[in-house]
C-alpha cells in the first residue's frame, strides 16, 4: 500500500502530466499568429497576382481594340458630310463665362472679346457625333507620349476602350466645353502620365472636320462629385478627366484646356481675319 507521500507525489505527477498535455493539444499563439501570417502574405500575393493579371489583359484588349477604332474613324473621314453653319454664341447655349475666375485670368480672357454684340459673323463647321462605342477621333498629347483613339460613350465598356468622349458634351472642336475622360492604370491606361501637364502644353484632338488644338492652361484635383467640370462655357474648352490617386481613385485629376488652333478656331475666338 502507497504512503500518503507515495500517493501525493503520483497525484502531482498525474497533474503534470496532464497539464503537459493540455499545453501539446492547443497551438500557442505564436504559431496561430504564424499561420493567419501566412494566410494573408497569400492571399496578398494572389491578390497582387490577380491585379497585375488584370492590368496587362485589359491593356493587351483595349491595344487590340484601337487597331479597329483606327479603321473605322479612318471609313468616319472619308464619308464624313460637314454642314457650315452661322456662328452664334446664343444659339448654343452656353453660359457666358462662367469658368472658373482663376481660369479666365490664365487664359487671358476678356469677357468683352465674346460680346454678342461685337461678333464678327462667322460660319464654323459642325459635326454629327457617332454611336456610343465608336470613333469620334484621335487625340495626341506629345509631352506624354499619347496617340489614341476617342470613342462615344460613358458607359464601362466604352471606357474599357479606352478614352472616351462624354456625350452630354460638344465634340472638340465646337463651341462649349468638350469632355474627354480615360484610364489612368488600366483598359491601356491612356491618361497615366495626365498629371505631368504643365500650363502651355499642348494638346490635339483629329475629329472628321480637321485637327483641333489646345493650350493647357491649368490641373486641378476635384472630387468624383464636382460635376461642374463639364458645364458648358463660352468660347471652346476641351477638358480631360482621369482618377487620382493611381490605383486608389477617391478622387479625379482634371486639366483644362482652351481651343488655339483648328478649323473653327478664328470663328469661336473672334479672331480677325487672315489677310
Amino acid at each position: 500500500m502507497p504512503s500518503s507521500h507515495q500517493g501525493r507525489h503520483h497525484h502531482h505527477h498525474r497533474g503534470r502530466h496532464r497539464r503537459h498535455r493540455s499545453r501539446k493539444a492547443h497551438p500557442t499563439a505564436a504559431l496561430i499568429l504564424r499561420i493567419v501570417a501566412g494566410i494573408s502574405l497569400a492571399a496578398a500575393v494572389a491578390l497582387s497576382g490577380y491585379v497585375a493579371y488584370h492590368m496587362w489583359y485589359t491593356n493587351v484588349q483595349a491595344g487590340r481594340a484601337q487597331g479597329r477604332l483606327e479603321a473605322q474613324f479612318a471609313q468616319r473621314v472619308q464619308a464624313a458630310a460637314p454642314v457650315a453653319a452661322t456662328y452664334d454664341p446664343q444659339a448654343f447655349d452656353l453660359a457666358p463665362l462662367v469658368v472658373p475666375r482663376e481660369l479666365d485670368t490664365a487664359a487671358g480672357l476678356d469677357s468683352g472679346l465674346f460680346h454678342p454684340n461685337e461678333l464678327i459673323a462667322r460660319e464654323v463647321i459642325v459635326e454629327t457625333a457617332p454611336g456610343l462605342g465608336e470613333p469620334i477621333g484621335t487625340i495626341a498629347i506629345p509631352k506624354i507620349g499619347v496617340e489614341w483613339v476617342v470613342v462615344e460613350g460613358d458607359r464601362l465598356a466604352d471606357l474599357a476602350l479606352g478614352a472616351v468622349h462624354i456625350p452630354s458634351t460638344p465634340l472638340p472642336g465646337q463651341p462649349g466645353n468638350a469632355v474627354i475622360s480615360g484610364h489612368r492604370t488600366t483598359h491601356g491606361a491612356p491618361f497615366n502620365r495626365l498629371d505631368e501637364l504643365l500650363p502651355d502644353d499642348t494638346v490635339s484632338v483629329t475629329t472628321t472636320i480637321g485637327t483641333h488644338t489646345y493650350q493647357v492652361i491649368e490641373s486641378r484635383v476635384v472630387r468624383p462629385t464636382d460635376t461642374w467640370v463639364m458645364d458648358q462655357w463660352r468660347g471652346a474648352w476641351l477638358t480631360l478627366t482621369t482618377c487620382h490617386p493611381e490605383f486608389r481613385a477617391t478622387e479625379r485629376w482634371v486639366v483644362f484646356t482652351r481651343l488655339v488652333v483648328g478649323p473653327n478656331a478664328a470663328a469661336i475666338l473672334n479672331l480677325p481675319s487672315p489677310t
